[in-house]
């Protein structure tokens, strides 16, 4: 589970610091795009794996799941309207952004319940 934590963290931190970098950087704001999209793909696979690896979830695991499950039924239940992808990506885009914040930092939280301190922790 440690492992599993650990993973995650640096997937989702590398990932989101090099969208960062490449939106202020040098302003191309479709690699911010894809690669939050990629991270969102990411937070639906690690949430399958934390379901089947460790089994039980925590209540924030549970909470963050109905939220993100919720925006993408609302997201597909608007493209069954036949409502426009550019519009539907303009209501729901603050949200995913916000969304893989939370997710980040229900993560790390998560980390630090589960980093249990071992005999010989050298921290320098």
């Amino acid at each position: 589970m440690y492992n599993l934590k650990l993973l995650d963290i640096v997937i989702q931190g590398v990932g989101f610091l090099i969208a960062l970098m490449l939106l202020i950087v040098f302003g191309a704001y479709g690699y911010f795009y894809w690669i939050s999209i990629g991270l969102m793909g990411w937070v639906l696979v690690s949430t399958l794996l934390h379901f089947f690896v460790v089994g039980k979830m925590g209540t924030f695991r549970i909470i963050y799941l109905f939220i993100f499950v919720g925006l993408l039924l609302i997201g597909g239940v608007t493209m069954l309207f036949d409502v426009a992808f550019a519009k539907i990506n303009f209501y729901l885009r603050p949200f995913s952004i916000l969304a893989l914040l939370l997710y980040i930092i229900l993560t790390i939280s998560e980390f630090q319940q589960v980093k249990a301190p071992r005999k010989e922790d050298l921290d320098f």
